[in-house]
């Protein structure tokens, strides 16, 4: 891993934590929401 995709780690990181603190967690489709994210996360930070 160089510094740039660990910028970027942490730079999802505090989004998704933000995202996270917005979020009323009793919503199923805010959950879908964040599975999807994290997913995508996953797919564009492992080439």
């Amino acid at each position: 891993m160089n510094s740039n995709n660990l910028k970027l780690t942490a730079m999802g990181q505090k989004i998704l934590l933000r995202i996270l603190s917005l979020i009323d967690w009793n919503s199923f489709r805010a959950i879908t929401i964040i599975i999807a994210i994290l997913t995508l996360m996953m797919i564009l930070l492992v080439p």
